[in-house]
């Protein structure tokens, strides 16, 4: 199993691209009577009523079938992966109907975070799902967040001053006879979230990745002066804006350096989609058709997933990636 440090949601894949036009989710209409949040519950609960419009069930929905269901009365969207018929709650929406149909027939998962990120659809309108969006590929998901990158990059440059303008972080490192330490020093204020490290299995090819902005990281690659214990893990303290990355050294002794700098180091810009390898420590049932997995990541990687942001996951189904934001 597979997962990724990714930004908030950004756009949707090609041919899914909500109309975002010129209206706001956020806006509000003058609901029919009948037709508050109250009756919806009410609708809701009354489990004579499919509201899935498919007699019940939980099924694989490809992108050409969500997109087959783009009208009023037969509107299916997807939010975070799941598939919903939309079509009961229309006219309950606050927001009014025009405002759902944006989402018609596509991905509407960033519409749905840009208006009400807080609120969980799975509570909202749990029996108007239909199944799980299959079938977009890796391709795909990078260039919906290229699509993202590019939307925020002037917002991070102007946030960020120096970021985009050949900004270069100073490296140092210090050692003891059984542990050597990188420390990785720029202006940007790091935190311990901006930070992703991992070794190869041989312990010898250190990488560090400073994430600066939305849009913007730093990379730096270095082939050690000699192995480390990967096994042993890499321990990552930030404190006033500066990394110190520590790697306990397979064997005792003193380097004469840290290693050999490699090429590709530097900012880059719209970093591609990068995965580690992660074990299933446990998994939980909370409803039905909903589960919480602990992953593990290798003790080699160190990656803390900062808090409101989302990660892919990639597992193998059948042989086939199957991938899940």
């Amino acid at each position: 199993m597979s997962f990724l440090n990714l930004p908030k949601t950004g756009p949707p894949a090609a041919g899914l691209q909500p109309k975002l036009g010129q209206g706001s989710l956020s806006k509000k209409v003058n609901l029919e009577k009948g037709y508050s949040l109250h009756d919806w519950i009410a609708v809701h609960n009354d489990h004579s009523r499919d509201l899935t419009s498919i007699g019940g069930g939980f099924k694989r929905v490809s992108i050409e079938e969500l997109q087959a269901h783009n009208q009023m009365d037969n509107a299916w969207t997807c939010i975070r992966g799941k598939v919903y018929n939309m079509a009961p709650y229309m006219r309950y929406h606050p927001g009014g109907v025009d405002e759902l149909m944006k989402a018609a027939g596509r991905d509407g998962t960033y519409l749905f975070e840009e208006a009400h990120a807080w609120v969980n659809p799975e509570t909202m309108l749990r029996r108007c799902i239909v199944g799980q969006l299959v079938g977009e590929d890796l391709s795909a998901i990078q260039e919906r967040l290229k699509a993202k990158a590019k939307a925020s990059e002037a917002a991070a440059v102007d946030e960020d001053p120096g970021i985009g303008q050949g900004q270069k972080p100073r490296f140092d490192w210090y050692q003891s006879k059984d542990v050597v330490h990188v420390v990785f020093m720029t202006q940007y204020g790091l935190k311990e979230e901006n930070i992703i490290t991992s070794l190869d299995s041989s312990g010898s090819l250190l990488e560090v990745v400073a994430v600066l902005g939305p849009s913007s990281s730093y990379v730096f690659k270095v082939q050690l002066h000699d192995k480390v214990l990967a096994s042993q893990g890499v321990k990552v303290r930030v404190k006033n804006g500066n990394a110190q990355i520590s790697m306990v050294k397979a064997e005792e002794g003193k380097w004469p350096q840290y290693g050999e700098v490699l090429a590709g180091n530097g900012l880059v810009s719209n970093r591609e989609v990068h995965f580690h390898d992660c074990s299933v420590v446990d998994i939980q049932q909370v409803t039905h058709d909903t589960k919480v997995y602990q992953l593990r990541l290798p003790p080699a990687v160190h990656f803390k997933v900062p808090v409101g942001h989302h990660v892919i996951v990639q597992v193998s189904v059948q042989g086939k990636p199957l991938l899940q934001e």
